[in-house]
């Protein structure tokens, strides 16, 4: 038992004269294994929008490591959502208000959801605003496989 623990207590003085321990950090690894591109399938959940907003059916979703937790998502037709990875692979992104391609109409869109390692899926929301008075709501479940992934 002795022997055992000075075995122990020398290890542990070996990682601190080395100030280097190789412990992996769960967060990073997450948002690693997030980054890339996923062929991925839009299913409307709802659209209140009348001879406005957008059609999705089938598109890559593009995610990208910005630092640390944070990432990057572009969505065709949608400005880049920024946010962030959780535990267990959870994220949340969202875009400020702002232009469209649609006139006279801003949009606001944001997207939660999580990642496994091959797999994205995540509620893809629009709310439209013609000014400062709200225009309508899409929405859609959203499900991608990652590029090169198993």
């Amino acid at each position: 038992a002795m022997l055992q623990r000075f075995a122990f207590l020398t290890a542990i003085a070996a990682v601190i004269s080395t100030g280097s321990v190789a412990v992996a950090n769960p967060q990073a690894m997450q948002v690693k294994e997030a980054v890339g591109e996923y062929a991925t399938k839009f299913e409307e959940v709802s659209n209140n929008c009348k001879n406005t907003g957008m059609t999705l059916a089938k598109s890559t979703v593009k995610v990208v490591q910005v630092r640390g937790r944070s990432i990057s998502m572009s969505i065709p037709m949608v400005p880049d959502l920024r946010g962030a990875v959780r535990k267990g692979g959870k994220f949340r992104a969202k875009a400020k208000k702002g232009r469209t391609g649609i006139q006279g109409v801003d949009g606001r869109f944001s997207a939660g959801g999580r990642f496994d390692g091959a797999n994205i899926q995540f509620v893809f929301i629009a709310e439209y605003f013609r000014g400062k008075e709200p225009l309508c709501t899409q929405s859609w479940n959203a499900v991608g496989k990652k590029a090169g992934a198993k």
